[in-house]
């Protein structure tokens, strides 16, 4: 399995993550600055004087920038009249905690990774989706369409997937043979070799999987599991070379050999290293990693409720979403696109057999449960991982 081709994509370097969102989560990072950006050309619309600008808090990238990648997009949004003003986050919880301390109205769009999405349901932070007012909607890949965490316990969409993306752990060959398990990452000989990234979600799941922790799956802990898990995380910590902060400081690490092998890593990773002289490879431990789904919600009290509607649907439908995945390298989430894509994005997943994909070496997890008195909840995930660094 160590060799096997890449088949696994992550986001762009731009796009860090620091694991999945709770309601309260101590030490939140901060919101990135405010970006402006505003149509380049006069709206075709006769009957607009000005443009509407949506305002947007979430991941760089998915506001539709940088222009020149939307083409497309900039043509619609010109032809609306329609212009965004972002606010960029810099991990997950920054979308909870923007939206939760802002007045009700502050924000139109907001791009949320799939874990986050119930928290913001719970919280009341984001409206339903009117997806019976949207063209594209039925186009979505039926297996993310389906999936809970877009709906309530009454059934209303609240999320609209936008692209997916996996884990993909990445070693040097000329310096190491890496772990078939996850389990054997605890050997002696794997001691200060490599490095993760800094968060719970990823570290801790990689420790509940050696440990065959999960009912059904690994983000479904009991409390005295979360124990055994945080054990292992600490350990996991301890032995590592370094936790980095970032994707860019994990290939740095890489790229100058200071660690042999990452826990995770993105697909841009390898041709940045090969760029440099290093070649990484993928390696896939036996009980495989995990897939990514991230969305578009219209945060609670939006005053442009329609056009943020029609500007979700412009983002997935088949010519945008191929020019959205060409910004963050992921999946596109419409079949449709797939003709749109480059050579090299086709080629990254396995569209004649998408639904494989989230069941074979990254499988598409539940959220971890915000609320639940048999399983440990998000916040209790954090408040152990944060027991494990610490020592």
């Amino acid at each position: 399995m160590t060799d096997q081709p890449v088949s696994l994509h992550s986001r762009a370097d731009f796009l860090r993550r620091a694991g999945v969102a709770a309601i309260a989560v101590s030490g939140a990072g901060a919101v990135g600055a405010g970006v402006a950006r505003a149509g380049r050309l006069a709206p075709r619309d006769a009957a607009r004087s000005a443009a509407t600008t949506l305002k947007f808090v979430g991941w760089q990238g998915y506001d539709g920038t940088p222009p020149s990648t939307f083409p497309v997009l900039q043509q619609w949004e010109n032809g609306k009249g329609i212009s965004l003003s972002s606010t960029y986050i810099d991990v997950n919880e920054d979308i909870i905690t923007k939206t939760a301390a802002s007045p009700a109205g502050s924000y139109d769009l907001a791009s949320p990774y799939h874990g986050t999405v119930k928290t913001l349901i719970l919280a009341g932070l984001v409206q339903p989706i009117r997806v019976g007012q949207m063209q594209n909607w039925t186009s979505v890949i039926s297996t993310l369409r389906r999936q809970p965490y877009l709906r309530n316990k009454n059934g209303q969409v609240f999320a609209i997937p936008l692209g997916f993306s996996a884990d993909l752990p990445l070693y040097n060959p000329k310096l190491i043979k890496p772990p078939k398990s996850w389990s054997d990452i605890f050997a002696k000989k794997y001691r200060g070799r490599y490095a993760v990234k800094d968060g719970p979600e990823g570290n801790m799941v990689a420790v509940a999987k050696a440990l065959k922790l999960g009912h059904p799956d690994a983000h479904h802990l009991t409390r005295p599991e979360l124990k055994r898990v945080e054990a292992g995380t600490r350990k996991l910590l301890q032995n590592a070379r370094a936790n980095a902060s970032s994707y860019g400081d994990l290939l740095q690490l890489l790229v100058t050999r200071e660690v042999a092998f990452a826990t995770t890593g993105t697909a841009d990773m390898i041709p940045k290293a090969a760029s440099q002289g290093v070649e990484l490879r993928p390696w896939f431990p036996k009980e495989g990693t995990q897939s990514y789904v991230d969305n578009y919600c219209i945060p609670k009290g939006s005053q442009n409720y329609d056009l943020a509607l029609a500007w979700i649907d412009e983002m997935i439908s088949p010519q945008v979403n191929a020019e959205l995945a060409q910004v963050y390298g992921g999946g596109v989430v419409t079949p449709q696109a797939v003709q749109y894509l480059t050579p090299d994005l086709r080629a990254k997943y396995p569209y004649n057999h998408i639904t494989t994909f989230f069941t074979g070496n990254a499988p598409l997890l539940p959220p971890i449960p915000v609320q639940s008195r048999i399983f440990a909840t998000y916040s209790d995930w954090v408040q152990a991982y944060n027991r494990a660094k610490s020592g």
